[in-house]
């Protein structure tokens, strides 16, 4: 589980202890905090903590290997770690953009691309996303090409690419990206995770294709949650968001749908 220290993550660990009978990973950028997060769950040998920040190749590789040589391979990857960073946060807007498409959407899909040779059949994949990155955002000439059932993970990238160019050289409007001022949360967010339910659905149509029986990978909302990301007013626990996480984690063996889907 990455990005298991605090928030949906840690409330996602809590609830596979209970629900699902093998060992559990929770990742966090800091040590103190993924230690003290893994001690306050007092379960012993189960729960173990392993640094991993998502923006670096070097920390994927890291926790990989641990897995590889410690299991052998995994049965269940939640893609939760993820940023937002505030307008008060004193960060130029461009570079909180940047910042926020490479954690969010380029950090999720850095650590699926390590983890994919270790993944079991009946494997699942939990890529957390949200509602708010819904094409709606977005001009519709660019909803055709996020929505296109011919989207390659390359193309994918390319658009999340063009996305921080155009923020970069002040075309976000023009080139039909929601602006700055939008209603909800910090576009950027909205447009990385925008990026996270299309590249979920890519991956399921490559998965369908791939030799091992049975692997699902699906995104999720969990809804506005209070969180460091959702902030005090949220209306809903992050207890009560962890749960369709950890529903679609633990999808009974056999089952092929949902699949590639925003749930």
């Amino acid at each position: 589980v990455t990005g298991g220290n605090r928030g949906i993550g840690y409330c996602v660990v809590q609830q596979l202890v209970q629900q699902f009978d093998g060992n559990i990973i929770l990742t966090a950028r800091s040590d103190e905090q993924g230690e003290a997060a893994c001690r306050s769950l007092n379960v012993g040998g189960r729960v173990e903590y392993h640094k991993l920040d998502v923006t670096s190749n070097d920390s994927i590789h890291e926790l990989t290997l641990h897995v590889q040589e410690k299991y052998g391979g995994l049965d269940i990857l939640v893609n939760n770690a993820g940023i937002l960073k505030k307008e008060s946060s004193g960060t130029s807007y461009a570079r909180k953009a940047e910042d926020c498409v490479k954690t969010n959407f380029f950090g999720m899909l850095d650590v699926y691309n390590s983890m994919y040779p270790l993944l079991k059949e009946q494997a699942r994949i939990v890529n957390v996303s949200s509602t708010m990155g819904s094409l709606k955002i977005v001009h519709p000439s660019l909803a055709l090409q996020f929505i296109s059932p011919k989207l390659t993970v390359r193309q994918c990238v390319n658009l999340m690419q063009a996305y921080i160019r155009d923020v970069k050289n002040g075309r976000v409007a023009e080139n039909g990206w929601p602006v700055e001022k939008l209603k909800v949360h910090n576009p950027a967010y909205s447009v990385s995770k925008l990026g996270v339910t299309a590249l979920t659905s890519i991956l399921a149509r490559q998965l369908q294709r791939d030799g091992r029986e049975g692997i699902l990978v699906n995104a999720v909302c969990p809804g506005w949650c209070r969180t460091d990301i959702g902030g005090p007013c949220a209306p809903r626990s992050a207890d009560k968001g962890a749960e369709s996480v950890v529903q679609l984690a633990l999808l009974p063996q056999g089952t092929s749908n949902p699949n590639g889907q925003l749930v």
